[in-house]
């Protein structure tokens, strides 16, 4: 009987723990070793695996270098292709760009995220940053600009090299900041594109190397509006794809998307992020808490807030109630970042009982610097002490607090000193009085 008991508790112990939420939709089963969905509009994170794990992205890389030539450049400024641009390796992907031609950036954006052209990212990274190593830096303080840490590029292209790496996060959010950019989705999503003969060229026609762009491929999906292929060695097959359905835009990365028994495992995973995406979430619309957190950064403490507008995510269509529910800003610091004096967080919405449910997004914050404390700082103390440090050991900051405490002791002795000499005053002024008055009544007397 003990043991029937026994048996049966451990049933209802594992039945209870291998309970799932009701709004907890089955995600899918992933071929690639890192992966990421997100919501391009607040960048709330649908599905994700090992989204953190730092692997190196190939040519996933030029959606950064895309970004800074949007930001940087005009379409129609004129580049002249470099030296470097002719010198990789012969199975690097390139379109056969002369140096000395002249194209202009938007045709060699066109070039860098279609075919892939790694020649084209070099002449690019050349024009806008003076070199390649030039350019390097300015990607990695792009990525920090946007608090993003799990990165590295050392070039424009994402041919191997030392300590170039992402994550899947990261490039998610580095392809939401340049759909911010509305010719992105021409760059990366535009079937081909043609460079017709000029003065300066010669003439150059291409088309995309991402299969679900492609009509007559069988992982074409006509969700997909832009998109950027990946491939080394090293790295395996990646791949960025940008899905739009019923007004909603959504991100997929994939990376080191491999398999031996099943061909174009990064499409499969693709087409299964978004299949999710679009089936197992709806928009719905919560007004933001009021909660805060506290963070110190920079020697200097904030006080962040939520917007004060209203968010609209993506909520589990399993959960159709959305009453007793609350947004929060995450409290966990590691879900909040800042870079150049801006601030990101997350809204995490809770249940009535304060369970998390889902992360709600990643936007900007409201940051409120606090004031210092006020009280005694650590001059005071070092005043009250017995043994007076010695001349030579009081720091610069010391000095002024002494400075201070002198100039209010001479102010106390000049105070005293005037008292006193007004009561000097009044009584010699007393003392002549009643001189004067006896004199009077002496003279009085004598007539």
């Amino acid at each position: 009987m003990q043991k029937k008991i026994i048996a049966l508790a451990l049933c209802f112990f594992c039945a209870l723990f291998s309970l799932r939420p009701a709004w907890a939709a089955p995600a899918p089963t992933l071929y690639a070793e890192a992966a990421i969905l997100i919501d391009a509009a607040t960048g709330q994170v649908l599905l994700e695996k090992n989204a953190r794990r730092q692997l190196p992205p190939a040519s996933l890389t030029k959606i950064l270098t895309c970004l800074l030539a949007m930001e940087q450049g005009r379409p129609e400024d004129l580049v002249t292709i470099p030296e470097e641009a002719a010198a990789l390796d012969s199975d690097a992907a390139a379109i056969g760009l002369v140096p000395g031609e002249v194209h202009t950036l938007g045709d060699l954006l066109y070039a860098m995220m279609l075919p892939s052209a790694n020649d084209a990212a070099i002449a690019v990274a050349v024009h806008l940053g003076g070199s390649v190593s030039g350019f390097s830096l300015e990607m990695d303080q792009r990525t920090a600009e946007l608090g993003l840490t799990g990165s590295s590029f050392r070039n424009p292209h994402g041919l191997p090299a030392r300590d170039h790496y992402s994550t899947a996060y990261d490039l998610a959010q580095i392809t939401r900041q340049a759909l911010e950019h509305p010719e992105f989705l021409a760059y990366a999503g535009a079937p081909s594109h043609a460079i017709p003969y000029g003065p300066g060229h010669r003439g150059y026609s291409f088309r995309h190397l991402d299969r679900t762009l492609l009509r007559n491929s069988e992982f074409y999906d006509p969700r997909a509006v832009a998109g950027k292929t990946g491939w080394t060695d090293e790295a395996g097959n990646c791949l960025m794809t940008v899905g739009e359905q019923d007004g909603r835009r959504l991100i997929a990365i994939v990376l080191h998307a491999d398999s031996e028994e099943v061909g174009g495992a990064a499409y499969r995973d693709t087409r299964a992020l978004l299949d999710y995406g679009f089936s197992a979430f709806r928009p719905a619309t919560l007004p933001l808490g009021t909660g805060t957190a506290d963070l110190v950064w920079e020697d200097a403490e904030y006080r962040l807030s939520l917007p004060r507008d209203g968010l609209t995510f993506l909520l589990p269509v399993e959960l159709e109630e959305v009453s007793g529910f609350a947004l929060d800003l995450a409290s966990d610091p590691g879900r909040i970042t800042a870079a150049g004096g801006e601030f990101w967080g997350e809204a995490v919405l809770r249940d009535s009982a304060g369970r998390e449910v889902l992360t709600a997004g990643r936007f900007p914050l409201e940051a409120h610097r606090l004031a210092s404390p006020a009280g005694p700082g650590r001059e005071v103390y070092l005043l009250e002490q017995e043994e007076k440090p010695s001349r030579g050991d009081v720091p610069l900051a010391l000095g002024g607090t002494l400075l201070a405490v002198a100039l209010l002791a001479f102010r106390n002795r000049q105070s005293r000193r005037e008292a006193a000499e007004k009561e000097a005053f009044w009584q010699s002024l007393d003392q002549r009085e009643g001189d004067i008055f006896a004199k009077i009544k002496e003279e009085e007397g004598l007539l």
